[in-house]
């Protein structure tokens, strides 16, 4: 009788844990939208819902502790974006595929580069 009340109770908090996530991971969603609506909107007046996107939304949180050194939390936010009215103003652009990290220098095309090549 004992073990079937841990049990639920265990369940209990889990179903609690993956609600406080989904609320989370709503208002994390939510406030990246708004984000992305305000920033595509500085560039244009094409509505958001006209070819706009946020996907692959990720969020990773760490703890690291050291002996003898105070704790440290690092968050880390990252998604792709589609602003077409972004897109439509952008001068230039860099290649996505280069590591930034190994490599010096950025490839930038000018976008009249970019036209000519079509």
């Amino acid at each position: 009788m004992l073990a079937m009340a841990a049990d639920e109770v265990s369940l209990s908090s889990l179903q609690e844990v993956d609600e406080v996530l989904d609320s989370a991971r709503q208002s994390i969603r939510s406030a990246t939208e708004q984000m992305a609506r305000g920033v595509d909107g500085w560039f244009g007046d094409k509505p958001f819902s006209a070819g706009s996107k946020v996907s692959d939304g990720r969020l990773s949180v760490s703890l690291r502790t050291r002996q003898h050194k105070a704790p440290t939390l690092a968050v880390r936010f990252n998604a792709r974006f589609r602003l077409p009215n972004v897109e439509s103003r952008t001068y230039f652009s860099w290649d996505p595929t280069i590591n930034v990290t190994s490599s010096p220098t950025r490839r930038i095309h000018s976008r009249a580069n970019r036209d000519c090549k079509r």
